[in-house]
């Protein structure tokens, strides 16, 4: 694991020339198990109509 604060580290690790600028990585992989479901909240409790807590959505 790189930290993107760490340029020199991140640039030595990559081989990047030092007249680059390092902005950003995205890391590409997939998790070495399956992650359980999150639980969402209702859309009731999110979407509001014009106001905050003018209700939207209804079910």
């Amino acid at each position: 694991v790189i930290d993107i604060r760490d340029e020199v580290k991140c640039k030595d690790y990559f081989n990047i020339p030092e007249e680059y600028k390092v902005v950003s990585i995205i890391s590409i992989g997939k998790p070495s198990r399956t992650p359980r479901p999150r639980p969402r909240l209702p859309l009731k409790e999110l979407v509001f109509k014009e106001k905050f807590a003018d209700e939207y959505y209804t079910e």
